[in-house]
């Protein structure tokens, strides 16, 4: 039976292990499959098919239904997306990744996707959500120890408030992250983050007229940047923002030089085409407010530069060289011309949401322009402008508000955290606490049990004994019983023998009539010694001991429990039941069961007489007791101690039990027991 068990149970285990394995391994080329989807993506040319690719491995990641499969599915699609500049897709797909980032709890790519939609945000210029997942972004990568990271939003956040004219937070978190950029290694990427710093420090003093302390930056994006071609950019743009200060601070000559430095020392037009623009504007602008007095020069660098611009479609040079442009001819009262250039910047100003170009056009379109138009112009001005100091003025406050009430937003899902923490601790223990008392209850239960069970032994024991010192009573019974006979057959039977044997030897002799009636006499006496000797088999046969062992043990229990709950009561037994072949632990057993059921009719039948039998069928000892009691319905009562111990006892004999009862007719218990 127990190698049947465990055949089975093998082939159960090697049926599951099977089935992981397939499952794992489909799992595995599945994954594969989805790998070389991705690389597909990431070596073909084409928009159209790298993004086919790259949804196909999504589609199949999200089927798959592996997380971490599926997040870096979405990262490189996002990727694509943001190559292309697909900027809505790539908003939607990020949007989509962090809700799976979310569930996932991963740790990891939470960062990532915050720094993602925040430069989502920025791109479609809501500085607010940018600002706001840039500090989620932060906060994550401060809790990871990421400083390279850290510096990287700490940089967009001052950007975003540089640009919001929050100055004050602009420069506390770029000087903030200048401490931490410091640290790291110096590599082009820590480089052009400091450089990028130390121009937004610039650009912050710059716009709040601290033009010594501006340049003194602009100076300091340039030290820290390394004098080769992958920095060349840099350079150039550091400069122009030095000329323009010095602009601002009207050293035209200073800044001119600067401009011109710029311009010639290498082929800026080729290499950073966008860039020429903005210096070639930067050049006639600050000769048209030096005063130069070479007015065709100006508006030929004027024209070649928005030309150029316009050719390439460099919207945001143009933007700001249009500004330009038209105070140059409104200087000149050329107004018509003054008048399309302001309208074009309008119009670029309008579309990039630039309010600062915006004010500008509106301001020289409500002084080019004369009449209720000019007035128009001029009113829009005001409205705008007054709008954007209302803004201005709660934007001071606005990202510190994020920034709390994001930390605040953190601080109560930590604490809903702990408090989560805090029950699931307090239900942990709650619950082992109950475990621990059953398990106290269940010891002392079992502790009862055990002391039950030692009772029971001791107490079966004690019939065992009864048993033993009942069976010595009856070896005891045999043996004066053998003595006796064995006396009677020496003394009686063997003397008359003898004696009776020498008397026939000395007839043998005579042959008279004497002789004869004498042997006759002998023969006579000879059959009084058979008739004894019979009697002594007889008794030998009968074995009167034989009746006494086990059934005199329980005829005595009978008695004295019947006589102690005032019962009537008949026994019969069975001759033909070996008692002695049965195992002690069976004779124990039904001793108790009778017991058990005696006690049973005193406690609930209301009996007066018992009937007791012993049987016999086959190999089977049948066991039955009958009461005159009230009876009960079978189907309903409750099984209690008594025949739960009763029904034990049966089941350890492999027996088994009936019981017959009807209300006010009695009790009849009816137990098989297999004579083995």
């Amino acid at each position: 039976m127990l190698d049947t068990y465990r055949s089975i149970f093998l082939i159960v285990l090697i049926s599951i292990s099977v089935n992981v394995f397939s499952q794992t391994q489909e799992e595995l080329d599945k994954i594969q499959f989805i790998q070389s989807l991705r690389k597909d993506a990431k070596t073909l040319k084409e928009y159209k098919d790298k993004v086919a690719k790259a949804k196909q491995a999504c589609l199949l990641s999200e089927r798959l239904g592996i997380d971490s499969v599926a997040i870096r599915s979405n990262k490189d699609l996002s990727n694509i997306y943001m190559d292309f500049d697909k900027i809505h897709e790539y908003g939607a797909i990020n949007k989509k990744n962090l809700k799976l980032i979310e569930a996932a709890k991963d740790s990891a790519s939470i960062g990532g996707v915050h720094w993602s939609l925040g430069d989502y945000y920025g791109e479609i210029l809501k500085t607010d959500s940018a600002y706001y997942h840039y500090y989620k972004a932060l906060k994550v990568f401060e809790a990871r120890h990421q400083l390279l990271e850290q510096g990287s939003m700490l940089l967009n956040m001052a950007d975003i408030q540089e640009t919001e004219k929050d100055f004050i937070g602009s420069e506390r978190n770029a000087i903030k992250a200048l401490k931490i950029v410091e640290k790291l290694p110096n590599n082009p990427y820590n480089i052009d983050t400091m450089f990028s710093l130390y121009n937004i420090l610039g650009v912050v003093a710059q716009r709040q007229k601290n033009y010594e302390e501006a340049i003194l930056y602009y100076q300091k994006s340039i030290d820290v940047t390394p004098k080769n071609k992958d920095f060349y950019y840099h350079h150039n743009l550091a400069t122009n923002n030095i000329a323009n200060a010095l602009e601002k601070m009207e050293r035209y000559d200073e800044a001119l030089a600067l401009y011109r430095k710029i311009l010639y020392k290498s082929d800026i037009k080729t290499i950073s085409p966008d860039f020429y623009v903005m210096l070639k504007g930067n050049i006639a602008h600050a000769n048209y407010l030096k005063g130069n007095v070479d007015v065709k020069g100006i508006k030929r660098d004027f024209l070649e530069a928005f030309k150029f611009g316009e050719v390439n479609n460099y919207k945001t040079q143009i933007m700001g060289l249009s500004i330009y442009i038209s105070e140059f001819y409104h200087s000149l009262k050329q107004n018509d011309s003054a008048k399309i250039f302001a309208k074009r910047a309008l119009e670029i100003g309008k579309i990039k949401k630039s309010h600062s170009h915006v004010l500008q056009a509106l301001k020289l379109l409500s002084k080019i322009e004369e009449g209720a138009l000019g007035k128009s112009y001029l009113y829009a001005y005001i409205q705008l402008n007054d709008s954007l100091l209302h803004r201005e003025r709660l934007s001071r406050n606005r990202f510190a508000k994020i920034e709390y009430e994001t930390d605040k937003l953190k601080a109560e899902n930590e604490q809903i955290s702990k408090e989560r923490l805090i029950f699931l601790i307090s239900s942990v223990s709650l619950v082992l606490l109950f475990f621990l008392i059953y398990i106290v209850v269940y010891q002392r239960m079992k502790n009862k049990e055990l002391q039950f069970i030692f009772q029971q032994q001791k107490a079966n024991e004690e019939i065992y004994n009864l048993m033993l010192g009942q069976q010595n009573k009856v070896e005891e019974g045999r043996a004066k019983e053998k003595k006796r006979i064995s006396e009677e057959l020496h003394d009686g039977i063997l003397g008359k023998l003898f004696g009776t044997r020498l008397s026939l030897d000395s007839l043998n002799l005579v042959n008279t009539a004497e002789a004869a009636k004498i042997r006759s006499t002998y023969i006579n006496e000879l059959q009084n010694i058979e008739t004894e000797i019979r009697r002594i088999s007889h008794d030998l046969n009968a074995d009167y001991i034989a009746d006494l062992g086990f059934m005199d043990i329980v005829s005595s229990l009978i008695e004295n429990q019947t006589k102690i709950y005032g019962l009537t009561f008949d026994f019969e037994g069975n001759k033909f039941i070996d008692w002695d072949a049965l195992a002690n632990k069976t004779k124990i057993h039904i001793y108790r069961m009778l017991q058990e059921m005696l006690q049973n009719i005193y406690k609930h039948a209301e009996a007066s007489h018992v009937k007791i039998v012993f049987s016999r069928k086959k190999n089977v000892i049948l066991m039955s007791i009958e009461d005159d009691g009230k009876g009960f319905n079978v189907n309903r009562v409750r099984k209690g101690i008594g025949l739960k111990n009763i029904n034990s006892r049966v089941k350890a004999i492999e027996g088994s039990a009936e019981i017959v009862s009807e209300i006010s007719k009695g009790t009849r218990i009816n137990i098989s027991i297999p004579n083995l």
